[in-house]
């Protein structure tokens, strides 16, 4: 539930910063625009929310990714004797916010979104009621007027005309079978008000007021994401009064704007039509009397901050997978996939392995060693690097003194060093490390390495309540980084971290396990293994209802490391 609100919030801020920049064209651009362009400027909006309802595509891992190919040893051969020793403390999965307040929060936006849907239903069935209530034009002067105006729109097939009783004004409904409803009175200017429906009409402006709702609907708790929606009502009208203008002749200009004056003040609530509010009233008024015809160069103009705002629409857009869950980026190098579904037993997981000599990955279940979860304590590794590079601790000098606050792990309740530390997860040193470091620091240098998602919610437990994520790809990826020096940290930080990551003379790496209600839910074992032609980069992590820790999660990683004769 944390996650849908996530994401919701990161969609509907991204919503919120496009509607100022279409604002801020429109302010210092607008007098170059045609109406039409400012109208569909907005439309910019639907592009955003439908891109942030799919994930980006995937791009291949490798234009050379191998073939499946068998585990290189049966697991049944793999003898458990000899394995190293590694000591892992669980952590538990805490959120960053209250359940409490996450459930009333989900229910608040959910009652919203159910009283907005609830409104457009209403609409949509006053809209069908007007249908089955109306009766068709017949009169012969209306349809010979219709027919002409089908003609001056180049429309082959006039939309259908009804009069009404039940509204006051000439309206446009319906959402895929259009028509247009008159009042069952006489009135007067009828080819302008024809006109003025049939453009509707022909842009399907009811079906983009319905997209507009919908989308109102869902983020109906964003101030933006309405005025967006009222600035696009009068943009709509403006546009539609501006393609009746440049069919007419300048005398007949000055009736059609008489025409608007009149029929201003009726319109129908559930549908669009020629009515508006007395500010827009003035602004189309205003803009009517002032009316050019717009240039061959504004129109060229216009398109191309049309195709900017969209640009801008699809780069701000989150995908589905901008709550994190997903890594999606390309790999560099050769792929293979390989079956190793016999080391895992009853858990499910993931285990991905890079030879950085013959910059070739071998991949157990992509789907999960591409799934974004908490990093648990095999961030103590990064946590420990930057208070090495910020100068909180040196490589000579990093213990800490135990503030007397008792731990259920008793290795935890005494003084540390980053090698003591980090040998036991001791999660009180290393939130020390990080507070001292400071949240913006950390921010930063998270961001620097491209840790994951990116996300930290404080300074004490953003590895463990579902900010921060991580994918087991990721974690090669970065312990890559960090073998090869990428980001340029001093040779005595990085000297320092491999020290306290090592377990046996081959092997270095650390364990996290994530625990819920007491039970191990998902285990982390990340390192690499020296070997005489360089390192061999892995990260294994294990999920399940029960008992998927650190330690199995060490256990499993080493008995497929021997299979490949790598210990």
């Amino acid at each position: 539930m944390t996650d849908i609100l996530f994401r919701l919030i990161s969609c509907s801020a991204a919503l919120a910063a496009l509607v100022l920049i279409i604002t801020a064209v429109k302010k210092l651009l607008g007098r170059k625009l045609t109406a039409a362009a400012g109208y569909y400027l907005w439309t910019a909006l639907f592009a955003a929310a439908a891109a942030s309802c799919f994930p980006r595509p995937a791009l291949p891992l490798s234009p050379l990714t191998g073939a499946e190919i068998p585990a290189a040893r049966s697991a049944a051969s793999l003898p458990d004797a000899g394995a190293a020793s590694i000591q892992d403390f669980a952590v538990e999965l805490k959120s960053a916010f209250p359940p409490a307040l996450v459930l009333a929060c989900f229910l608040l936006w959910l009652c919203g979104a159910a009283f907005m849907l609830l409104r457009i239903l209403l609409g949509i069935l006053e809209s069908r009621r007007l249908l089955r209530s109306a009766r068709p034009a017949a009169d012969a002067s209306l349809r010979e007027t219709t027919l002409d105006c089908a003609v001056l729109l180049g429309i082959k097939r006039p939309f259908p005309v009804f009069y009404s009783d039940r509204t006051c004004g000439p309206v446009t409904s319906g959402l895929l079978r259009t028509f247009i409803l008159l009042p069952d009175r006489p009135f007067q200017d009828i080819k302008y008000i024809l006109l003025h429906e049939m453009i509707h009409c022909k842009r399907r402006d009811t079906l983009i007021n319905f997209f507009t709702q919908l989308l109102l609907a869902v983020n109906w708790f964003n101030p933006a994401i309405w005025y967006a929606a009222w600035q696009m009502e009068k943009d709509r009208e403006i546009s539609c009064d501006d393609a009746v203008l440049s069919l007419l002749d300048q005398r007949e200009r000055w009736q059609y704007g008489r025409a608007v004056i009149n029929w201003a003040s009726d319109i129908h609530r559930a549908a669009v039509g020629m009515g508006s509010s007395s500010r827009k009233l003035r602004q189309r008024i205003s803009h009517i009397a002032s009316y050019k015809k717009p240039t061959r160069s504004a129109r060229k103009y216009s398109a191309a901050l049309l195709i900017f705002t969209l640009i801008c629409a699809l780069l701000l857009a989150p995908s589905s997978s901008a709550a994190s869950q997903s890594y999606e980026s390309k790999i560099s190098g050769t792929v293979f996939h390989e079956d190793l579904s016999q080391y895992f037993g009853k858990f499910q997981g993931s285990f991905v392995l890079y030879d950085a000599a013959r910059n070739q990955y071998t991949i157990y279940n992509e789907g999960l060693a591409r799934a974004r979860i908490c990093p648990a304590s095999t961030f103590k590794i990064y946590s420990g690097l930057l208070a090495l590079e910020t100068g909180v601790i040196t490589a000579d000098d990093s213990q800490l003194a135990w503030d007397g606050t008792t731990s259920s792990f008793q290795e935890w309740n005494q003084d540390q060093t980053l090698n003591t530390a980090m040998k036991n997860s001791v999660n009180w040193y290393f939130q020390d490390l990080d507070r001292k470091a400071g949240i913006n620091h950390l921010r930063k240098f998270y961001s620097r390495i491209g840790y994951g998602n990116c996300l930290l919610s404080g300074a004490d437990t953003y590895w463990m309540d579902g900010s921060l994520k991580i994918s087991p790809i990721e974690q090669v990826i970065l312990l890559t980084g960090l073998c090869e020096n990428r980001w340029g940290f001093r040779q005595d930080s990085l000297s320092a971290i491999r020290r306290s990551l090592r377990i046996t003379e081959k092997l270095s790496g650390k364990t996290g396990t994530i625990s819920e209600n007491g039970r191990a839910v998902s285990g982390w074992f990340i390192g690499y293994v020296k070997t005489a032609s360089g390192p061999q980069i892995f990260a294994l992590n294990l999920r399940g209802e029960d008992g998927a820790s650190g330690s199995k999660a060490a256990e499993t990683a080493q008995r497929i490391l021997k299979g490949r004769r790598l210990l």
